[in-house]
């Protein structure tokens, strides 16, 4: 554990309770547990976001569907009415002396 020995840590501990005294040592040693055990779990979890991150396969690049119909076969048709377009009128030249004309495309 950390390259130390029994005796190193023994002798560690007895410091500790000389310098802290019986009564802080076991509160000291509970919140350091705590803080321990905290700092695992937040890494564990990071670990698992990093994982799952990496496995995710990537989103594809196209649509999954595209549709093969033209638009006019996809919509549902209207109640039998034809389709015409409005007539195109122009306006004549500012010396003619002719009415417009009406165009259908």
């Amino acid at each position: 554990m950390f390259g130390l020995s029994f005796w190193e840590i023994a002798i560690i501990m007895v410091i500790a309770l000389v310098v802290l005294g019986p009564s802080k040592l076991p509160e000291i040693a509970r919140n350091l547990g705590k803080g321990l055990r905290e700092f695992r779990k937040a890494t564990e979890e990071f670990k698992d976001t990093v994982s799952t991150e990496l496995h995710r396969p990537e989103p594809p690049k196209y649509p999954p569907y595209l549709p093969t119909e033209s638009p006019a076969q996809i919509l549902p048709p209207t109640a039998g009415a034809a389709v015409t377009t409005p007539p195109v009128t122009t306006t004549p030249p500012a010396d003619a002396s002719t009415p417009p004309t009406t165009e259908t495309k």
